[in-house]
This record gives structure tokens, C-alpha cells and sequence, in this order.
């Protein structure tokens, strides 16, 4: 029931229980700081719900009472019951190796079988976490099967990937070969270190935190566990530095780190290789002790293994998840990107020119609309002025882009042409808002200062060519002080509402200037055709 429970509250973003609950637009609930950590890298003028893609605006991010008051109510159930549900491993079962489970048991888990063909295809990882309590707190520890990107000779770009993956999702690195490593090990290894160094570039981590190098059926001397591993380790070490020049020098700078080391394992015994369903019984002894000896010694230091960021600060769930998310999004928009580290690390550059231009077109408009809520600054720049203002910088941040993107990258024109969408998109979304704000301001600026300067010499009548007068001088950009501006006209009269008339063609001629050198109107809009040689009355 509580796990039930957990699913209804858990925040789409990081997989944890709500917290800080926010609703949105489309009614979806999310973490109040996952979401904006989601958002800070998306466009403000393209902000989607994360779950369901719907257009939401980040202005309407509304905290529910409703939903905090469940998650607090969930988070008071009993501890066992809801420790129960998430995997906890006692102390206990870590000193003594009951988490290995009865003689008779059959393995569960990850897939396996007998034989020499790889079983894991992809990325598996363990269905829930195990909390391992020690003394800083407890520590989720997730099991991550990454088998399936060792196979580099069939397809590179898969390889690429999985290895970005699996170093994005383990602190803790493990290397398992089978009796001895050897120079395609090896060559893996240099790769997937090549990998590790631009995604850590990228996302501020270490390249690689920790690394084992976990030989089994090792049959090579009668020392075994970690002092075989260390002569072993010793070993392969003096034969990569004895090369000249060194063919994997990240293999030896990475094994040669106080951090890394190596353990070997034997034989699991003739019974186990022979239909076994992989029950204790089946084992040789010694492999059940060489393997009760690695995990337990493994788990009992996971507190020491936590995901850190290069200053050494603990990452949270929250930033590593997005983190993935933000590599994923990746992957997907470039599927060619991933043809070799080196190409790897071009498309990260590509990205970052591209992620660059995307902010600063945001910001461009953000300030735009700041200076639009002032009436008098709106005034200064009419909508087909701005249109060209736009068009202007959106034309300099494509040139950026193209001058700073790195070659070879396959679909840069792509990626340059679905940004120049994207800004068009954002530019006629403001120019829309923009338009319909000069207009109000217009039509204000004209009735208002009409009805304040002429008021006195012909009430309405006064009013109405005083503020046609104003706001055609607003216009025209040719108006200092709009009082002064219009009291210089005072001793014509026309008629009652001319001028708030006046100030409303201006705007709607500007704006239908504007719309067509966007790319015209909208339909039925009710804007009259109005050209330049046409009088404004």
C-alpha cells in the first residue's frame, strides 16, 4: 500500500517522493525545484509540462496544499513498512552475506545464462535501490548492468552512448573480464575513459571516481582476492608504461589512481557451467567467498562512493537526473553525433554554441518586453521597427553559431535550421504581445493627454484632437514632453474623439506594417488597410 502510495506522489522528474509540490497549467504535479531546474534550460517563451509536453507558462507555477499534505501523511507511515518497501540491507545482512540468500535458491535478478554470448543488451538497471544505513546516513546503492556497451567491433555509436550513460549513472565503475585482462579490454577501456572525460567535461564530474578491474576465472596463480589483485594490477601497469609510446595512456593514467584496483575471482565451479540455475549450492566454495569477500567489502564502503560534482560537493537525485534527461535529449536530436568519442565531444561543443544562442535570444526578448510595459518606452518603437529588430539579432546569433560550430559535424545545417524555427517561433509569439500593447498604449497616450491639455479650452472637443495630435506625435518620435507637444496645438478644434481615433489608426496601420513584414495578419482581426499616403483621419 505504501509503495501504491509513493507511485501517486512521485515527481516525474527525479522518480523521488514530491517535494515541495507544484501544479501547473495542464494539472500535472512536480518537485517546485526540479521543475525549475527543468525549465532554467528551455527557452521562457517555450516552456512545455514536462510529462505531457502541453504549452505551460512558468508564471503559473502554483504550490499544492493539497498534494504536500498527502506526501506528508505518506512520509509518516511507519518506517519499516515504507523501508520495506525501497530495499533496505541491514547491517547485519552486509558483515555476514545473508543478502546472498538459501543454498537452494535459484538467482534472481539480471538475466543470465551459460555460455560466451552477451546477454545484456543496452543499459539494465536494478528495479529499486538498496539503502545501505552507515554512518553519514543511509546511501542509495543502484545496480547498473552496462555489458551490452562492450561491444565496440559491431557498433561504435551504441558503444559511445551506453559508456556516456554508464558513466553518468555509476559513481563507482566496475570492469569485469574473464581470466586475464587483455588489449581489447584494454582498448575498451581507453575508449570508454575518452567517453567518461567529455561527459564529465560537460556535466562538472569526474571523469571516473572509482574503477575496479574485476578478473573472474582466474586460474593463473593460488592467490586470489585483493593481494592477487594487486600483484595482477602491478602487472598489467608495467606492461603499459613498458610500450613506447603508450597505446592506451588513459588506461594507465585511470589504473595507476590510488582509487583504482583489482580483485580476482576463480573458477564458480564445473556445476554451475553445466544447466545450474545459479543456486549458492551450485558454487564452488571458494568462488562463494571470493564473491560474499568483493560485495560485502563493496557495499560496506558505498558511503564513501557517492556522486560528487569536481568541487567535491554530493550531487542530489534531482541534478543527476536531469543531468541524464539533458543527455537523452541529446541522443535523440543527434543521431550521428555519437560516431566516436572525439565526434562526441564536437557535438557537446555544437550543442553548448547552439544552447548559447537559444539563451541570449531569450534574454534579448525578456528585456524587450520589460521596456514594452513602460507606455513611454513602447511608443519609441513601433511594431514594425521592432520586427526588424528582432529579424536583425536573430540573423547575428545564426552567423555566431555557424562562425563557432566545429567541423566535421554531421547535421549542423539541421541543427541551425530548426534553431532559426525556434527563434522565429519565440520572435512572432513577443511580436504578437508587443502588438497588441503598443496599440493599448496608443490609444491611451491620445485620449489621455487630450483630455488633460484641451480639457480646459473645449472639454471633449479639445480632448479628442489633442490626443490625436499627441499620439501622432508619440508616432513620429517627434514629441519631447507630450504635454508641451499638444498644448501647442490647443487652438484647433475638429471633433469630440478624433484624437483617441487618431491614436488607434496609428497603431493599427503600424501593427499591419509590422504583421506583413512578419509574414502577414491574421485573419479577421479587424484591422483596417491602411497605408502610409492614407490620412490618419
Amino acid at each position: 500500500m505504501v509503495k501504491r502510495l509513493q507511485e501517486d506522489v512521485t515527481c516525474y522528474i527525479c522518480l523521488d517522493i514530491l517535494d515541495n509540490p507544484v501544479s501547473i497549467e495542464c494539472g500535472h504535479n512536480f518537485c517546485q525545484g526540479c521543475l525549475s531546474a527543468h525549465w532554467s534550460g528551455v527557452s521562457a517563451w517555450g516552456s512545455q509540462c514536462p510529462e505531457c509536453r502541453a504549452p505551460c507558462s512558468r508564471d503559473r507555477m502554483i504550490p499544492d496544499t493539497r498534494v504536500k499534505s498527502l506526501v506528508e501523511k505518506i512520509r509518516d507511515l511507519p518506517r519499516e513498512e515504507t523501508l520495506t518497501a525501497t530495499g533496505t540491507v541491514s547491517p547485519e545482512e552486509v558483515k555476514d552475506g545473508s543478502w546472498m540468500g538459501r543454498e537452494e535458491e535459484p538467482l534472481e535478478g539480471f538475466e543470465w545464462r551459460v555460455g560466451t554470448h552477451s546477454v545484456t543488451k543496452g543499459v539494465w538497471a536494478w528495479s529499486q535501490p538498496f539503502w545501505v544505513p552507515t554512518e553519514w546516513g543511509k546511501v542509495a546503492v543502484l545496480l547498473v548492468d552496462t555489458e551490452g556497451s562492450m561491444d565496440i567491433l559491431r557498433d561504435t555509436a551504441t558503444s559511445v552512448k551506453l559508456s556516456a550513460l554508464s558513466m553518468l549513472l555509476g559513481s563507482y565503475q566496475i570492469l569485469n573480464v574473464s581470466s586475464q585482462i587483455k588489449d581489447t579490454d584494454l582498448a575498451y577501456l581507453e575508449m570508454f575513459l575518452h567517453v567518461a572525460e567529455e561527459v564529465g567535461k560537460e556535466y562538472g564530474l569526474e571523469s571516473i571516481q572509482n574503477l575496479d578491474l574485476l578478473v573472474r576465472d582466474w586460474s593463473n596463480s593460488t592467490v586470489l582476492g585483493t593481494d592477487g589483485g594487486k600483484e595482477h594490477l602491478r602487472d598489467v601497469r608495467q606492461m603499459l608504461a613498458a610500450r613506447s609510446p603508450c597505446k592506451h595512456p588513459k588506461a594507465l593514467e585511470a589504473l595507476s589512481r590510488s582509487s583504482s584496483r583489482c580483485y580476482l575471482m576463480p573458477f564458480p565451479g564445473k556445476r554451475i557451467m553445466t544447466g545450474s540455475q545459479g543456486s549458492l549450492r551450485d558454487m564452488d566454495e571458494d568462488f562463494r567467498d571470493s564473491l560474499r569477500e568483493y560485495v560485502t567489502t563493496l557495499v560496506g564502503s558505498a558511503g564513501q562512493h557517492a556522486w560528487r560534482d569536481r568541487h567535491g560537493a554530493l550531487l542530489t537525485g534531482t541534478q543527476l537526473a536531469a543531468g541524464i534527461k539533458k543527455f537523452s535529449d541529446l541522443m535523440k536530436k543527434h543521431h550521428c553525433g555519437f560516431s566516436s568519442p572525439a565526434q562526441m565531444a564536437i557535438t557537446f561543443h555544437n550543442q553548448r554554441v547552439l544552447d548559447r544562442a537559444s539563451a541570449d535570444h531569450a534574454l534579448f526578448l525578456k528585456e524587450k518586453d520589460g521596456d514594452s510595459r513602460n507606455m513611454i518606452d513602447c511608443l519609441k518603437v513601433r511594431p514594425s521597427e521592432m520586427v526588424e529588430l528582432l529579424a536583425e539579432r536573430r540573423g547575428h546569433l545564426l552567423w555566431r553559431c555557424r562562425t563557432d560550430m566545429r567541423e566535421p559535424a554531421p547535421e549542423t545545417e539541421a541543427r541551425l535550421t530548426e534553431l532559426e524555427e525556434e527563434l522565429t517561433r519565440e520572435a512572432e509569439t513577443f511580436l504578437e504581445i508587443y502588438g497588441k500593447r503598443f496599440m493599448k498604449f496608443a490609444i491611451l497616450a491620445g485620449v489621455g493627454v487630450g483630455m488633460v491639455v484641451l480639457g480646459p479650452v473645449g472639454g471633449a472637443v479639445g480632448a479628442g484632437i489633442g490626443a490625436g495630435i499627441a499620439a501622432a506625435a508619440i508616432a513620429a518620435e517627434v514629441a519631447v514632453a507630450i504635454g508641451a507637444g499638444t498644448g501647442a496645438a490647443a487652438g484647433i478644434v475638429v471633433g469630440g474623439g478624433v484624437g483617441g481615433g487618431v491614436g488607434g489608426n496609428i497603431a493599427r496601420r503600424d501593427r499591419q506594417r509590422a504583421e506583413a513584414a512578419g509574414g502577414g495578419r491574421e485573419e479577421g482581426d479587424g484591422t483596417d488597410d491602411l497605408s502610409d499616403d492614407k490620412p490618419l483621419i
